[in-house]
């Protein structure tokens, strides 16, 4: 919805018009080039400005530490994390076998330890 509202107001800016045509057109003739190169510019523009936002957003998830995915996870900030909080978003079945395989104490939750199993970073420092 942003982006159509974004594309409208640069199309705005450049002299088109959504409620009346444009004097410089007619049905014969078309566009004028000028025209035509603008509103390339701008779809151009749109376009990498897109799928720049799309690249940044993955990035940033996966540069999530555990930790943070952890407290993404836990809408319910208890410090566990339930079956249903744990399979958000993902398939019922496969999130409930990867859930019984990292619940260690088969209490029915996971905790940050245990969560972070899954990722290599449940390591627990060793006592001296």
């Amino acid at each position: 919805m942003v982006l159509v509202k974004s594309l409208r107001e640069c199309l705005k800016k450049f002299g088109f018009s959504e409620t009346k045509p444009n004097p410089q057109c007619s049905k014969k003739q078309g566009l004028p080039p000028l025209m035509i190169k603008k509103f390339a510019t701008i779809a151009a523009l749109l376009a990498l400005t897109t799928s720049f936002s799309f690249a940044k957003e993955k990035e940033a998830k996966a540069k999530q530490t555990p930790e943070e995915h952890f407290k993404a996870l836990d809408t319910n900030g208890d410090g566990k994390l339930s079956l249903e909080e744990f399979s958000a978003g993902h398939d019922a079945e496969k999130a409930k076998e990867e859930f019984k395989t990292l619940d260690k104490d088969s209490d029915g939750s996971l905790t940050l330890e245990e969560f972070s199993a899954k990722k290599g970073g449940g390591k627990k420092k060793k006592k001296e």
